[in-house]
């Protein structure tokens, strides 16, 4: 089992944590994932974690296959919390889909999202496409968070 060091390593090195578009573009989702040359780091995500594993032959010749892990939706709170105090890099990312993630609903149920969710929603997925973006800093990420109206 990996520790929430590890996990949270992983997240930061070799990791993504972000909100994507889904279903023609009109529904976003949280996906958590890591993608390595090195298989035993996504298995051991996916045996402690659950997910999806997709191995990936790469086009050129000179790069090597890789092992792709990740989870989406509601699953994603799970790796985040567990990581959650141990990240650096990505800390940020993981309190914005951990907020996301906390206006989904339960598996199963369909409830009605409600307008201020919906904007809560739209915010966070251009914000965490914003932090990882190369180029602005957190600080004025955040700077233009603060001046939305939720």
């Amino acid at each position: 089992m990996l520790t929430p060091k590890e996990v949270a390593v992983l997240l930061d090195s070799e990791g993504t944590i972000c909100i994507t578009l889904a279903n023609l573009r009109s529904i976003v989702i949280p996906v958590v994932s890591v993608e390595m040359t090195d298989q035993q780091y996504p298995r051991l995500m996916h045996e402690q974690f659950g997910g999806y594993l997709t191995f990936k032959e790469k086009k050129n010749p000179k790069h090597s296959p890789s092992l792709d892990w990740n989870v989406r939706g509601k699953k994603c709170e799970e790796v985040l919390t567990y990581a959650l105090a141990e990240l650096v890099i990505k800390k940020v990312q993981a309190q914005a889909v951990l907020l996301f993630a906390s206006t989904l609903p339960s598996t199963g149920t369909r409830p009605k999202v409600t307008d201020k969710q919906l904007l809560l929603r739209w915010t966070l997925y251009e914000l965490v496409k914003k932090l990882n973006k190369k180029g602005p800093s957190v600080n004025d990420v955040i700077e233009q968070l603060e001046t939305t109206e939720f």
